[in-house]
């Protein structure tokens, strides 16, 4: 005999989760954030109009981007969403949620805590604006002087795009770094202002240097070396997993790190647990 669809009740479980602990296919989750960004687009799926409300909703473990569909969110909103889940967006971690979910407002905040995260938690599901701890153990091919076409942005060995053909390369300059904190490691791309600070010399000064250098650009690769090979570094970005190039962080800002005052703060932490 045939049982009618709606004869059997299935359970699902729903885990509480914190923002943090977010990797896609992993189920439907609850999350409880407070919606620190929103902007609402109209969209036509298989012939019919929608809304979705796109925007970062954080905890007091980290932030991420999320989209609901048909459902409207308010920037500063606090939400408990049950009945979410999660995909990959982007090389990252995207909440995802529309009209199954329920959805509760909240009438609690959060502290903002500026933990870094360990790069293992990281593999395999990338992260959105997260903070990482660690040391810089290379410096890759690619990083100092480059060239890109003025047009598209890409990076080019030669005055040939494959997309726009012969063009007058426009001279950038960018870091590709590996930081390690231990548990794993990151590709840490910094673009031309990150990497003018670091190394105190501008695009045009690095012009000079390597025309001087009779047109060897490895002068400003040496310079990059000297100044971050062995560095501790505190750096905050996108993090991207793909299993083809592994964990990228596109680095948003950096901070360089003091020995002295992280071993003065362990041997703290250490007092002060007895």
């Amino acid at each position: 005999m045939k049982l009618p669809p709606d004869s059997v009740k299935v359970k699902l479980s729903i885990s509480p989760r914190k923002i943090v602990e977010l990797y896609p296919r992993m189920g439907l989750v609850e999350v409880t954030g407070k919606i620190m960004d929103v902007v609402e687009k109209e969209v036509v799926v298989e012939g019919v109009s929608r809304k979705v409300y796109e925007g970062i909703i954080r905890d007091d473990t980290g932030e991420i981007p999320f989209s609901a569909w048909d459902v409207e969110v308010k920037k500063g909103d606090v939400l408990r969403i049950s009945g979410g889940y999660v995909r990959t967006f982007r090389g990252m971690p995207q909440l995802v949620f529309d009209p199954r979910a329920t959805i509760t407002k909240e009438k609690i905040d959060f502290e903002i805590k500026e933990i870094p995260v360990i790069l293992e938690s990281l593999e395999g599901k990338g992260g959105y604006n997260v903070l990482v701890e660690g040391v810089i153990i290379d410096v890759k091919k690619g990083s100092g002087l480059i060239y890109r076409c003025p047009e598209c942005g890409r990076v080019l060995t030669s005055t040939n795009c494959p997309e726009h053909g012969k063009v007058t390369p426009a001279p950038d300059m960018r870091i590709k770094a590996v930081l390690d904190d231990g548990t794993g490691a990151a590709m840490c791309i910094f673009n031309r202002e990150q990497t003018e600070r670091i190394i105190e010399i501008s695009v045009d000064e690095a012009l000079r240097m390597v025309q001087e250098n009779l047109g060897n650009p490895a002068v400003i690769r040496e310079i990059i070396e000297e100044k971050l090979i062995a560095v501790p570094m505190k750096v905050r970005g996108n993090a991207i997993s793909k299993e083809k190039y592994g964990l990228t962080i596109l680095v948003k800002d950096f901070q360089f790190l003091d020995l002295e005052n992280i071993a003065k703060k362990a041997e703290q932490m250490l007092q002060d647990l007895g």
